[in-house]
């Protein structure tokens, strides 16, 4: 078959094949190209942001609880009345962070840690209100006792769900990588076979 081909027609079958060929490549370059962006977009939309949003809700579950400790210490109702307000309003806080949070893409895991976490979020205000009120009706004994048995025990219960889930994040992020890593390798090894 090559030998009736013309020099001509050689030369135009070889550079369609190699354009071909360096299309392929190209192409196999770019669609790897889109799956790391890919990959990176899910790690950062569905991993990072949530873990900065469990992050700014420990923070705020960790002011509340100061806010509780110091009303329960303070043998002052004006003092205790400011700090409740102030707890109620970073409460109000972090069910707006929360609710931003349930709207990111949740594992399984994830659903079931944050159905547990919203039981415990209700356990531990309710408490943490008792608390308030003990303090605000001027029974600072009665407030203190209520944080040291109820509120803090509560309170711990809900920040190791809240440290689970942040560590949910961080499990995910890095099966995320791996599976990424496994799609790289594949293509490289297409793209070398190729060349």
């Amino acid at each position: 078959m090559l030998k009736d081909m013309t020099i001509k027609s050689r030369l135009m079958l070889v550079i369609g094949l190699l354009s071909l060929l360096l299309i392929s490549v190209g192409g196999l370059g770019l669609y790897g190209t889109n799956q790391s962006n890919m990959a990176l977009k899910s790690v950062y939309e569905d991993r990072m942001i949530p873990a900065v949003q469990l992050g700014k809700i420990l923070d705020v579950w960790y002011q509340v609880r100061k806010n509780a400790i110091d009303a329960a210490e303070s043998k002052d109702v004006m003092v205790a009345r400011k700090l409740a307000e102030e707890a109620n309003k970073l409460v109000k806080q972090n069910e707006g962070v929360w609710a931003k949070y349930l709207t990111t893409y949740l594992t399984p895991e994830e659903e079931k840690l944050t159905k547990i976490k919203g039981e415990q979020h209700v356990q531990y205000v309710s408490s943490m209100s008792r608390t308030f009120q003990f303090a605000l009706a001027g029974e600072f004994e009665a407030a203190a006792q209520n944080l040291s048995l109820d509120t803090v025990p509560k309170f711990n219960v809900l920040r190791d769900t809240v440290f689970t889930l942040l560590d949910l994040q961080g499990t995910t992020a890095a099966e995320e990588y791996a599976n990424s890593q496994n799609s790289y390798e594949s293509i490289f090894m297409i793209s070398v076979i190729t060349i």
